[in-house]
Formats: C-alpha cells, sequence, structure tokens
C-alpha cells in the first residue's frame, strides 16, 4: 500500500519490520485507524486449509482510495492512454468495480490469469523481508492464492510464473493478443 502514508500503516505490519510504533496512528491491532489489517482467515473454507491464512483487509479510507486508484484507470483509458493494469483482484466487488470501469470507459479488455504453485507463493512470502514496503507475514500469500482467481473472471490467457519464464510469459500473452487481433509486430 505504498500510496498510505506511513503513520496509517497496522501495528502487525510495523512490528514485523521492527518500526517505531509511537508514529502510528492506530494504538492496538484492528482499532480501525490504520488503513489496512491482516486478519487470520486460517478457520475459513479454501482448498488449501492450514495455517496460517491471512487476508488483507482494507478500512473505509483504504477502500475509497483502492476505488479512486480503479477509477483514475477509467479516466486515463477515456483521454486515450493505453494500459496495462497489473492488479491483484482479492475480492469481488474489486473485480465488478474494475469490470465496471473499463467498460464505462469503453475498454478493450484482455484478462491475463497470473498463475503460481503455492509452494513457490510462499517461498517469494518468505524472501520478502526487506524491511520496507515488501515486508508480509507469512500466511498471506495461502490465503491470496484461494481468493484471488475465485471471482469467475475469464481470462484469454493464463501463464504461470513458477514454470514459465519471463520470456515464455510475455510470448504467450503476446500470442493470445495476436490471435485475438489485438495486437502486432506494427505496434512494438
Amino acid at each position: 500500500m505504498p500510496l498510505m502514508a506511513e503513520r496509517l500503516y497496522p501495528i502487525s505490519f510495523v512490528q514485523l519490520q521492527g518500526g517505531d510504533l509511537s508514529r502510528l496512528a492506530s494504538r492496538e491491532p484492528h482499532d480501525g485507524r490504520a488503513a489496512w489489517e491482516y486478519v487470520d482467515e486460517s478457520e475459513a473454507e479454501g482448498h488449501h486449509g492450514g495455517r496460517p491464512r491471512l487476508r488483507l483487509v482494507l478500512n473505509p479510507h483504504g477502500r475509497r482510495l483502492l476505488a479512486g486508484v480503479h477509477r483514475s484507470w477509467g479516466a486515463h483509458l477515456e483521454l486515450g492512454t493505453h494500459l496495462i493494469i497489473d492488479h491483484f483482484l482479492q475480492d469481488a466487488d474489486w473485480v465488478e468495480e474494475v469490470l465496471e470501469v473499463l467498460a464505462r470507459a469503453g475498454a478493450r479488455v484482455f484478462c491475463v490469469g497470473v498463475d503460481c504453485s503455492l509452494a513457490e507463493l510462499e517461498r517469494r512470502e518468505s524472501g520478502r523481508g526487506d524491511g520496507e514496503l515488501e515486508g508480509r507475514p507469512i500466511g498471506l500469500a495461502r490465503r491470496s492464492d484461494e481468493l484471488c482467481h475465485s471471482h469467475g473472471l475469464a481470462y484469454q490467457v493464463r501463464v504461470s510464473t513458477d514454470r514459465q519464464s519471463t520470456t515464455e510469459s510475455v510470448e504467450s500473452v503476446v500470442r493470445a493478443l495476436q490471435q485475438a487481433g489485438l495486437f502486432s509486430s506494427q505496434d512494438i
């Protein structure tokens, strides 16, 4: 959440990084002052199960900021800007909102599903402890993997970042765009 002031980071996030808790708006976890929180959903249904399974939950201000980001994409599209949007669609209402914004803007939408094995997601997650924005608690990848492809979104192509190199993934997307008549070598 790089658009959030550091004082709105949740206590759990700052503790994880060994940061100064005295500068935060929150005085205790889940007091509603942090822009987002990590909520334990280890008991929720999902295809992985296990512990920990954490979910990112935005407070109303954080959710409003996200809605503004979504709407800004529509404004750019209406101005004729071509966009590639890289977005983790955790919640069904996020999917609906983004698709509505894109439809209102008259955008041609080409959805790419990005997959990765849980083992690799967790390996990457455990390696993100740089003390900056990437420090995340273990369990977020496990729950996020259950959520992000659960909203019935139709993908025109899927790539797997643990089985394909970046080059292979890009080539798959370009081929699918070409087959759909949305991209040609003249577009480069």
